[in-house]
């Protein structure tokens, strides 16, 4: 399993101030994610979820792109970006380019 260090939720000024990105002035949960493939998953209090999943294209390597899958009432609704640099995988016409 990978070793996870977790840190507490913080203002988004403070995850920017140690090396986060900030999207907005809300409480911020920072994490950093291991090399090789991870997933993080969240759901809501009234049962939408989500998945992260980074992905490396070399093994044991930092991740190299990230699919995202949004559920709302058991429908899947993907989100897909790849990284700065990195060859997307994913062959859907929501995907970043």
């Amino acid at each position: 399993m990978a070793d996870i260090t977790q840190l507490p939720v913080m203002t988004a000024a403070d995850a920017e101030s140690i090396g986060f990105a900030r999207f907005n002035d809300v409480p911020t949960l920072p994490i950093d994610i291991p090399d090789g493939n991870f997933t993080i998953s969240a759901k809501t209090t009234d049962g939408r979820r989500i998945t992260f999943f980074f992905g490396e294209y070399k093994r044991g390597s930092p991740p190299s792109f990230v699919d995202i899958e949004a559920r709302q009432d058991h429908r899947l609704h993907p989100r897909r970006a790849a990284a700065p640099g990195s060859r997307n995988r994913s062959h859907s016409p929501r995907c970043a380019h």
